[in-house]
């Protein structure tokens, strides 16, 4: 009886412990399974804003030739939107399970800011060349300096769009 009771308990324990083990009882989500929730909602979304992104980029350059309009233009337009875009990356943060997802979405996280900068630098670029213009001298040596660092930060920009591009062909291929 004794003997018997030790098999139950163990029996019972090894149930337990295996149920703890489970992915569904413990709310952890497969790689799989989180990586095409990702794609769908997170992904798809983003990528679907980068082409909204892109137009509102192109009809900002067309208002070039009207540096004031175009001022207005990316900062109550194009800003904005890239900041929502931002926010979406950033709230899905906080319900991803897997490792390799949370660190897939900081990166793309880490993009959108930095895109969020360049538009930011780019706006005041554009707002030292509204006329009238006092001193042309220094507005050109300021924008000079400026573009650098843009092309700096379009360098980071790249980088981290190919390092995103890699992490989800590899999570697709897996």
């Amino acid at each position: 009886m004794k003997q018997y009771y030790i098999h139950s308990i163990l029996a019972v324990l090894l149930v337990l412990s295996l149920a703890s083990c489970n992915p569904t009882t413990t709310g952890q989500i497969s790689l799989y399974n989180e990586f095409e929730e990702y794609r769908a909602e997170v992904i798809e979304p983003i990528n679907d804003r980068a082409i909204k992104t892109a137009e509102k980029g192109g009809r900002y350059t067309t208002m070039l030739e009207e540096t004031e309009e175009a001022f207005h233009y990316i900062n109550e337009e194009l800003i904005p939107y890239a900041a929502e875009t931002r926010d979406l990356a950033l709230e899905a943060q906080d319900g991803l399970v897997n490792p390799e997802i949370q660190e897939l979405n900081e990166i793309l996280i880490e993009n959108l800011e930095l895109t969020l900068e360049s538009f930011t630098m780019t706006a005041s670029m554009t707002e030292m060349n509204i006329p009238p213009i006092e001193d042309e001298k220094a507005v050109y040596e300021k924008t000079e300096k400026i573009y650098a660092e843009l092309m700096e930060l379009q360098e980071e920009i790249d980088r981290t769009s190919a390092e995103y591009e890699k992490r989800v062909e590899e999570l697709a291929a897996n």
